[in-house]
């Protein structure tokens, strides 16, 4: 997410901002050449596609051990609600069981 906006957002939007500049200038400048147009306008748009990509990842990748440990306050991205991991009541681990039932 970038300024409250989804990546496949900002992709779509640098996508068909580079098609109607290509078309813009192919029609309003009639010297330009349409090859350099789209190669030029092809390679910034690869370039900020490439850096979106970039900053939309770094947004999201956790800075610490991505486990959820008691405390933990989960924010559940389209609704309001909020929850708080709550620490699971100590129970039998596998071994336990196993010597109870021998």
């Amino acid at each position: 997410m970038i300024l409250g906006r989804s990546t496949p957002q900002w992709l779509g939007l640098i996508t068909s901002a580079g098609a109607l500049a290509q078309i813009l200038i192919v029609q309003f400048l009639p010297e330009a050449d349409p090859v350099v147009v789209a190669t030029v306008i092809g390679a910034v748009g690869a370039f900020l596609g490439g850096f979106i990509a970039f900053l939309a990842n770094t947004q999201t990748t956790p800075t610490s051990d991505p486990v959820l440990s008691a405390g933990t306050t989960v924010r559940v991205q389209g609704t309001t609600d909020t929850v708080t991991i709550q620490p699971s009541p100590p129970g039998p681990t596998g071994g336990e069981n196993n010597a109870a039932q021998g």
